[in-house]
């Protein structure tokens, strides 16, 4: 028997053959991996065979020269493909935090704009609207709160609305409707009230007891003669009001009858030499959001786009915001204070009608029955009101008109730099100082401290002219 060490030549040799070929087909393997990791690295960017030698043990792919010692079984092993973040110039810079548009929001923008809301209708009432216009656009005021009204500026030019109720269904007309009427101190006239005929559907006259549907139309005539030559010039509209309460039944008749009514309204405010129709919505409501939307689309529709259509409301019982936008002009809220009043609230108003743009909304007060018009006048500036309108016209009624056409004027008194400062300046410094966000205070300068001041210094040189 051979033994196992004593092999032939020639057997030996072909063991090496195989022993070659073995490793020649290892050598094939491998390249054939290699190439193939290769070709998928770069089709669909996979980290490559060697790339994964070289990230294992803390190499560069790029040179062997950097690769660190092998780690340890108690070393932390990097995981694959994370770069190396501890050699000079391959140091990651850290990542920006997903929160601080946010914070950004928060300390910065929204005080920012708080305070731009708070200043800038200030001073356009002292300024002229270019000037204005370089604040809104040095500070980028996003808020939703236009600096100036423009359903105002399309009919009267000035930053607001002073409007007053005048009644023509009682005979204290003559006191109240005198030469002597201020008139001139009012944008609006709303003139109370008409109603629907229960009869033929159509706009008309109160039969009031003080000489009935005859009596009405005399006492509105001469409103019309005291006041035409501020009509014709462009500065005072007059509006018709449709009353309220449940012996007229209005609403519920003029959706019942509203292909008749509709049309009928613009007859009625062609035919008497009127501006505009407004809503006295108190009682009897909607009966639906639906039945209002439709409402009021025949009524914009019917008296056309040069016609201002209002609604004057102490309730927003099926109402709708986004109606209230597009197709009334304004909304007057009865923000009344005395105790006979049921009153509206502004704020109420506008957090219940989604959709409307508090520059649509006049504040009102029953000066008749004691209301303080100063204290709706501060409604108006806080909410950045379209307005004041006061209920109604009485003979000692200058005061009241005076004070609102004082609060809504385009240009007033003057307001120093230094006041801007108190309400721009100092909030934005405040709030980038809680900043920790890298050239905040470079980039703040840059973006809202320069632009503020250079809008302040064009203010100061328009009030220098």
């Amino acid at each position: 028997m051979v033994s196992s060490l004593e092999i032939s030549g020639s057997e030996y040799g072909a063991r090496e053959g195989l022993r070659a070929q073995g490793v020649t087909s290892h050598k094939k393997k491998l390249f054939a991996l290699l190439m193939m990791s290769a070709a998928l690295s770069y089709m669909f960017n996979f980290v490559s065979i060697p790339a994964l030698f070289y990230s294992r043990f803390g190499c560069s792919s790029s040179s062997l020269r950097n690769c660190e010692a092998v780690p340890s079984m108690t070393q932390t092993v990097r995981p694959v493909g994370t770069p190396v973040t501890d050699r000079g110039p391959q140091q990651m810079k850290p990542p920006v935090r997903e929160d601080e548009p946010k914070r950004f929001a928060k300390l910065v923008k929204k005080p920012v704009e708080q305070a731009v809301a708070k200043v800038v209708p200030e001073v356009i009432s002292r300024a002229d609207d270019d000037a204005a216009d370089v604040v809104v656009s040095a500070t980028e005021q996003k808020t939703g709160r236009k600096p100036k009204c423009p359903e105002c500026l399309s009919f009267n030019g000035r930053l607001g609305v002073s409007a007053a109720y005048d009644g023509i269904f009682n005979a204290n007309h003559p006191e109240t409707n005198t030469a002597q009427s201020p008139y001139h101190k009012l944008d609006i006239l709303l003139i109370a009230f008409v109603h629907i005929n229960l009869e033929t559907y159509k706009l008309d006259f109160e039969a009031v007891p003080d000489g009935g549907k005859e009596g009405e139309k005399q006492r509105l005539e001469h409103i019309e003669g005291l006041t035409e030559d501020l009509r014709s010039s462009g500065n005072l509209k007059r509006i018709i009001s449709l009353g309220w309460g449940h012996p007229f039944r209005d609403i519920p008749t003029i959706e019942e009858h509203l292909e008749v009514f509709a049309p009928s309204v613009a007859e009625f405010l062609d035919k008497n030499k009127l501006d505009g129709f407004d809503i006295d919505y108190q009682s009897l409501a909607f009966k639906s959001e639906e039945s209002f939307m439709r409402v009021s689309k025949a009524l914009r529709e019917a008296i056309g786009p040069n016609k201002l259509l209002t609604i004057t409301v102490d309730n927003t019982y099926h109402l709708n915001g986004e109606g209230l936008q597009k197709y009334y002009n304004f909304v007057n809220v009865m923000s009344y204070q005395a105790a006979s009043d049921a009153g509206g609230d502004v704020g109420g108003v506008l957090k219940r009608m989604k959709g409307l743009d508090s520059r649509k909304v006049l504040a009102g007060a029953d000066t008749e029955n004691g209301d303080d018009i100063q204290k709706t006048i501060k409604l108006y500036q806080n909410y950045n009101l379209a307005g004041v309108f006061a209920w109604r016209m009485h003979p000692n009624f200058d005061g009241v008109a005076n004070a609102m056409w004082d609060a809504t004027q385009a240009v007033k008194e003057d307001r120093s730099a230094e006041e801007i400062s108190e309400k721009i300046w100092r909030p934005i410094k405040k709030a980038q100082e809680k900043m920790s966000i890298k050239n905040a205070e470079e980039e703040t300068s840059k973006k809202i401290w320069k632009p503020v001041k250079k809008a302040a210094g064009e203010l100061l040189e328009i009030k220098a002219s």
